[in-house]
Formats: structure tokens, sequence, C-alpha cells
């Protein structure tokens, strides 16, 4: 059991890497138990088991102000976010 979930974390990392995320993480759901009810991912997904975050860097505090780079990171997370699902839905 334990092979198998560090081989689908693997896959799942290489995933988001390989579609432009520069970071990701991933905790067990339980991690976030002493946050209030309302912040909890349960909340949003009641069988929730782990979070999955990833990231983007920039280049620097000037694209903040470029409505250019946000929908093209609008794009970007849109994309990672199909990828992820698509490669979650298949594994059920």
């Amino acid at each position: 059991m334990i092979a198998a979930l560090k081989k689908l974390t693997r896959q799942l990392k290489r995933v988001v890497l390989s579609n432009k995320a520069d970071l990701i993480g991933i905790a067990d759901s339980k991690v976030f138990d002493d946050m209030p009810a309302s912040d909890r991912p349960n909340e949003v997904l009641d069988d929730a088991r782990a979070v999955v975050v990833y990231a983007v860097k920039y280049k620097n505090g000037d694209c903040l102000f470029d409505e250019k780079w946000w929908i093209q990171l609008e794009a970007l997370l849109t994309r990672i976010d199909k990828k992820l699902t698509s490669f979650l839905t298949e594994r059920g």
C-alpha cells in the first residue's frame, strides 16, 4: 500500500511539474484538523484524504501589474487543473 501511494505521489508530481508548475506539495487532509472547521479541505470535499497545492513563480514584481501576465497565469493554472483532474479521475 505504501509503495503504491509513493508511486502515485511521484506520478502526480510529474504531471503537475511537466505542465510548467514550479512547486508542488501534497499533504494528508488531517494536517488541517487544527484549523477552523470552515477552512478545512473536508469543508469543500467531504471525503478528501489529501490536499494538493502547486505554485507558479513569477519573474519579478512588475508582472503583477501586467494584465497579459494575469491572463496567461489563469490559462496555465486552468491547464494544470484539467491535467491533474484527468490524472486523478483515471486512477479513481
